[in-house]
């Protein structure tokens, strides 16, 4: 008995469920062979199509089928993909809206939409619909996956994160989500959740070469570049296209040392893809880690003319320019700002809430701290207001002018925010045209609370001297703990930890160090025991910056030319923190090259440390807000 149009249908669907898009075709062809009208077949024939990568055959069977059914929401559906994949999305949201006029509660379509509004900057519109998706079906994993990556767009990654886990709770083999907290965790310093998540992604589709690429990034995270550079090439071969592929394999040989041909490949592909956002984020962020300033700041306001609100090109345009010493351009208000006769403005009763914005990285941030005590001695009240794990430092900023009382009512408080100005930490020198000349006068900043640091001093004071605190980075290209560990056998003395985060148990390596991580709870407790100290070497981060405040002699063993609060004086010395020597290193450089350098560099900032007095002056509270 020959199949009914039905059964043959039916067929067509087993097929696409076996992942078998060949075969369903070739049904829907059959179908419509015998029914040219058949508007299932034709919408199911515009599906596979679409699988399969077929863009023009697909558009043309997906029309037909509205036209044969201008009821089934399906092919609209599919056609609102296959614009998107032309980033034609405008378009996408017509036919999206029309599904959705006919199956207005369907997730599917739901979120689809929300992904698409988010594509034309439409994010408030966005948000309500993937919250509709979420709050129609709390256990749908696409609805999840979409709610976290708007999180993610948000800057908010806590939430973001959670919507991963929950999806994964739910469906643990996702391989989206894994890929996606694989991204997230890299972004916030995680690299082992980074890598593991990586790794699943990859399991679960070995051939998403978005996925490849992702694990790629994580594995040169830990310095696997060799790994990393192998993968990528495979994958390439099967995808030349993938432009994501490309980006890594680039990114993988300046970690190498390849400067000249991670660049050159880029460039290869702009020449033939001008206006491609994705190769010119690339590009401007090879060129900032190479070291190269200028050309990073010509890269980067090219992304911005692409893409307006690009948020790594402002920042590389930001760091290039104070890099370069051109910090009128990042605060020109400044620049035009007059002053009375010369002399800094007195701002005797001022009330300043000076915010420090959570999307602001943290280090590029804390530079900026000294503003707050120049304009507390010009006789303002200066409050901050900042993510919790911030909030300690207050107490570590003297209160050189501020008039407020340590202690206020509510209704005091209310009135006095009503009252103040409410500005960003980061735009404060542009606002009170804070020059070069008080912003880098090399004035120590920090002052360790006076009982704490007491403690500290009393804890260390039986242990020879000098007293030198450090920090490691947890993978190559270092310098790792045994780099370190090497380093310190040289100077005598103590050895400390500053490590506090979730590399201390590499300490394990390192036994006859003192482990003041394990003491460190908060910032302040950070600022007290690095005050109690002779000398500070290591990566950037906190302990660097926080001896740095304090005008603590220390070593910092930074990237060349990419960090802007670590540019270089004339004397090798920093121009934000001339108490700290830098020593920079090239991409791909050795750390057996550098460790010479540091080595000269700690024996200088140790001289006449057994000499050096370490009392602090106790700290004022900063007022609670």
């Amino acid at each position: 008995m020959v199949p009914t149009v039905k059964e043959r249908l039916a067929a067509a669907n087993r097929h696409i469920e076996a992942n078998l898009p060949e075969a369903a075709e070739e049904v829907f062809r059959d179908v419509l062979q015998v029914e040219p009208q058949n508007s299932a077949a034709m919408a199911g024939l515009g599906a596979v199509l679409l699988q399969r990568g077929l863009m023009d055959e697909a558009f043309e069977a997906l029309g037909r089928a509205t036209s044969l059914d201008p009821k089934n929401a399906e092919p609209y559906r599919n056609l609102a993909v296959a614009y998107r994949l032309r980033n034609e999305n405008e378009n996408a949201l017509v036919c999206l809206e029309a599904a959705l006029s006919i199956e207005p509660d369907r997730i599917e379509t739901l979120v689809t939409t929300g992904e698409t509004l988010v594509a034309v900057g439409r994010r408030d519109e966005s948000i309500a619909m993937v919250e509709k998706a979420h709050r129609l079906d709390p256990q749908s994993v696409p609805a999840l996956i979409a709610l976290g990556g708007l999180h993610t767009l948000g800057n908010d990654f806590a939430k973001a994160i959670a919507c991963y886990q929950r999806a994964l709770a739910i469906a643990p083999e996702t391989a989206e989500a894994h890929a996606n907290l694989a991204v997230l965790y890299a972004t916030t310093g995680r690299p082992k959740e980074a890598l593991d998540h990586a790794e699943r992604a990859v399991l679960a589709e070995p051939l998403n070469p978005i996925f490849v690429a992702t694990l790629a990034g994580a594995l040169e995270e830990i310095g696997e570049i060799d790994r990393a550079v192998a993968m990528v090439r495979r994958m390439l071969v099967l995808h030349p296209q993938v432009i994501p592929l490309h980006c890594r394999l680039a990114s993988l040989q300046l970690s190498g040392g390849a400067i000249d041909e991670a660049l050159a490949g880029i460039a290869r592909l702009l020449r033939e893809q001008r206006s491609e956002p994705a190769l010119l984020e690339t590009m401007t962020q090879l060129l900032y880690r190479a070291g190269r300033p200028q050309q990073a700041l010509a890269a980067a306001r090219e992304l911005m003319n692409v893409i307006p609100d690009a948020a790594i090109a402002r920042r590389v345009e930001h760091h290039s320019l104070f890099l370069l010493g051109r910090h009128d351009e990042v605060w020109p208000a400044r620049a035009a700002a007059a002053t009375d006769g010369g002399e800094p403005a007195r701002l005797e009763g001022a009330r300043i809430l000076a915010r420090l914005d959570e999307a602001v990285p943290v280090l590029d941030a804390l530079p900026l701290l000294r503003a707050v005590p120049i304009l507390r001695a010009r006789g303002a009240d200066v409050r901050l207001l900042a993510p919790a794990f911030l909030a300690p430092l207050g107490s570590c900023l003297p209160d050189a002018g501020a008039t407020a009382p340590n202690e206020a009512s509510a209704e005091e408080n209310q009135a006095w925010l009503e009252a103040s100005e409410k500005i960003s930490l980061t735009s404060l020198p542009d606002r009170f045209a804070l020059g070069d000349d008080v912003l880098m006068s090399g004035e120590p900043f920090l002052v360790a609370p006076a009982d704490k640091a007491a403690m500290w001093r009393e804890a260390l004071a039986a242990m020879p001297r000098p007293l030198v605190g450090f920090t490691w980075a947890p993978h190559k290209p270092g310098p790792r703990i045994e780099d370190i560990r090497r380093l310190l056998a040289t100077t005598g003395g103590t050895a400390v930890s500053l490590v506090w985060d979730q590399n201390r148990p590499q300490l394990s390596l390192m036994p006859e160090a003192i482990d003041a991580g394990l003491h460190i709870k908060g910032l302040d407790d950070l600022v007290a025991a690095t005050s109690a100290l002779d000398a500070v070497v290591g990566i950037d981060g906190l302990p660097l910056h926080v001896a740095g405040g304090l005008g603590l002699p220390g070593v910092a063993v930074v990237p060349q030319a990419q960090l802007w609060y670590w540019r270089l004086g004339d004397d090798g010395h920093g121009l934000w923190y001339p108490s700290i020597r830098v020593v920079e290193r090239a991409p791909g450089t050795p750390w057996e090259s550098a460790e010479p350098l540091v080595a000269d560099a700690l024996a200088a900032a140790l001289e006449g440390a057994d000499a050096r007095d370490v009392e602090s002056a106790p700290a004022e509270p900063l007022d609670a807000v």
